[in-house]
């Protein structure tokens, strides 16, 4: 579990510096309140909305006692959902979940 939460705390720290996205504060709190209540079983420390691609997001999750993980989600008639929650997701479970594959591509990078 400590492994677990090292890596996520890493992930956060990798992607505040490298990452950019095409988001406005907006939509990443739009984005951090569907995220935190989906995950309401779970006392969530910190959202970081790593990836905006066109209607499609990622957010790593971390939670208080417990491993986190990194939520997807779509944005339909200007709502966003979570499409999925999880430690760890491959292109080809996005595919599956109707995620186009050339924006799957770029989530899961």
């Amino acid at each position: 579990m400590k492994f677990s939460r090292l890596i996520v705390a890493l992930l956060f720290v990798f992607t505040s510096v490298a990452a950019s996205f095409a988001a406005d504060s907006s939509e990443v709190d739009a984005i951090t309140a569907v995220v935190k209540k989906h995950v309401n079983k779970e006392t969530v420390e910190n959202v970081y909305v790593e990836k905006v691609v066109g209607d499609y997001a990622a957010a790593i999750v971390s939670v208080k006692d417990g491993d986190g993980g990194i939520a997807y989600l779509k944005k339909s008639a200007n709502t966003w959902s979570v499409l999925h929650y999880d430690n760890h997701i491959t292109e080809a479970v996005l595919t599956a979940l109707g995620i186009p594959a050339d924006v799957a591509k770029k989530l899961a990078e």
